[in-house]
């Protein structure tokens, strides 16, 4: 029997209530301050923590029954990663983090509570924001005003990797798992749209990527209009994301509208698997041989594709090598994204905080699916908010050969100069390759880097997105995945979906039958 997933009501406990004219960063430090005190033993006791298990670090977290901030200790037990929390209201709580602690680090930038133990820590440089404003201060564009006191973690001072931009809530799929519940009729109107996107860039200078999202992007009437624009921002705005299911990307007139813009843009395909078991399971739909089909007409226009694949417990493990081999088979699929599933929006499976799908169990898929190309040690923490929200490895494809590089890389030798930065040119790609390995390696690596060009760069990315359960405000607090509401306001994408999407309604916007379509 299906296990119903609860939607918690947003309440504040009595250890933090809200002040009208106080922020939540000022609550958020005002809540903290005694984790910066506690001492080992004050953390075991608050959290009744058994002996055995291996303190590393203090935070804040959310109770996932109220939504309250609170007090939570991260802890090693065993081979897993669990995060213990205490809510005035609710009493203790836990949560599964990763089933693999050698895939967890503590970071230079958690500023919430204190480390413990011997963990491995991450040490990413503070990001020299573009902006005025630096982390905690409010910004707002010339001629605007932001309404003081946000109610939600101030990214404006935080690098923004890629933006996602909703333009409409619905879609043509009813997914299982879908963590923005799409199921509306309404729009982003095109001038609201452009509004928020130059606001944006003018806060945080030049978007590295935007992601034209939904609901089901290409279902909106203006889709090329804001395709177009979007293309014409090129001193804003560096690549453009069109996530999809792919369903109306399938037609030769479609693909043909988009070969102008494959320069600069990338198509995020759902590819979750096979009919089988996958698909049925997460869409409630038997995708497989169109979703083929897409690829393969993307792939002889020559436009870069990423086949993004979501992950449930007991239902994923089996697809995650052929997944790994389809997207191997396409010269244009650059990129293969898996996301464990969270527990936000619509989620139709059943929902167990203690037993899902980690970072580390996307890794060692991908492993057991690549013949002894990538061992686990081949993936390394993305250089940007906080090595907990994403690892990745890399391939060269070339001559026929499929070759790893991300061994020849020296992460922390090279930090400060791939830091923040999610598109590389040449040079700098290169010049990452023979700073790992022993000095016979790192030649043979040295001079095969003269060899490999941007396009013959395959990634696996693993991204693992928090929900009320994993909820880590030190990740929040570093985010660069970021998320516009319909008010124009840049959130963390994991808080968003965790306290603030609930509250933001698209009632207001016009219905998608009120807008002509484009020719």
């Amino acid at each position: 029997m299906r296990k119903p997933l609860s939607i918690p009501v947003r309440v504040e406990s009595v250890a933090a209530t809200p002040n009208p004219t106080e922020s939540l960063e000022s609550r958020l430090r005002r809540l903290s301050a005694p984790l910066k005190t506690w001492s080992e033993s004050d953390v075991r006791d608050q959290f009744q923590l058994p002996d055995p298990v291996l303190l590393i670090k203090t935070t804040l977290s959310l109770c996932p029954e109220c939504l309250t901030h609170v007090h939570a200790a991260v802890v090693r037990d065993g081979e897993q990663v669990w995060m213990h929390k205490w809510c005035l209201n609710h009493g203790a709580s836990r949560a599964l983090i990763e089933n693999d602690w050698r895939f967890y680090r503590v970071s230079s930038k958690d500023q919430w509570g204190r480390h413990y133990g011997q963990m491995r820590r991450q040490d990413i440089p503070t990001f020299a924001a573009s902006s005025c404003c630096g982390p905690g201060e409010v910004c707002a564009p010339t001629g605007t005003t932001l309404a003081e006191p946000i109610d939600h973690t101030n990214q404006i001072g935080n690098k923004t990797c890629t933006v996602l931009m909703e333009v409409t809530d619905a879609c043509n799929l009813a997914c299982r798992v879908c963590y923005s519940d799409s199921k509306g009729d309404r729009i982003i109107a095109i001038e609201e749209f452009r509004r928020y996107l130059i606001d944006l860039a003018a806060l945080q200078g030049r978007l590295d990527s935007v992601q034209i999202t939904g609901g089901e992007a290409s279902l909106h009437p203006q889709f090329w209009e804001l395709l177009q624009w979007l293309y014409e921002q090129q001193d804003a705005i560096g690549k453009i994301y069109l996530p999809t299911n792919g369903l109306l990307f399938n037609k030769d007139d479609w693909v043909e509208r988009l070969k102008p813009y494959r320069e600069r843009v990338l198509v995020l395909l759902q590819f979750d698997g096979r009919d089988q078991n996958t698909n049925p399971s997460l869409r409630k739909a038997k995708p497989e041989r169109q979703r083929e089909a897409v690829i393969k007409r993307l792939n002889r226009a020559g436009i870069a594709m990423q086949l993004t694949m979501t992950l449930s417990q007991d239902v994923s493990e089996a697809d995650i090598a052929w997944v790994v081999q389809q997207g191997l088979k396409h010269k244009n699929v650059r990129l293969i994204a898996m996301q464990p599933a969270f527990y936000s929006g619509r989620y139709e499976l059943p929902t167990d905080p203690n037993r899902r799908l980690t970072l580390s169990d996307c890794a060692k898929g991908v492993v057991a699916g690549m013949n002894g190309r990538a061992v686990l040690d081949d993936f390394l923490p993305i250089p940007c908010s906080h090595p907990n929200c994403g690892w990745v490895t890399l391939f060269a494809r070339r001559f026929g050969l499929v070759r790893n590089i991300a061994r020849h890389v020296d992460l922390n030798a090279v930090m400060n100069d791939v830091a923040y930065k999610t598109l590389l040119n040449r040079t700098e790609m290169q010049d990452m390759l023979g700073t790992r390995g022993s000095w016979f390696s790192r030649l043979l690596a040295r001079v095969g880097r003269k060899l490999i060009r941007p396009q013959d760069v395959f990634g696996i990315a693993i991204k693992p997105f928090m929900d009320r359960y994993t909820y880590d405000q030190d990740r929040i607090s570093a985010c660069c995945h970021h998320i516009l509401d319909t008010k124009g306001q840049a959130w963390s994408f994991c808080e968003y979906n965790a306290l603030g999407r609930s509250d933001d309604s698209w009632q207001e916007r016009p219905e998608v039958a009120q807008r002509q379509v484009s020719s």
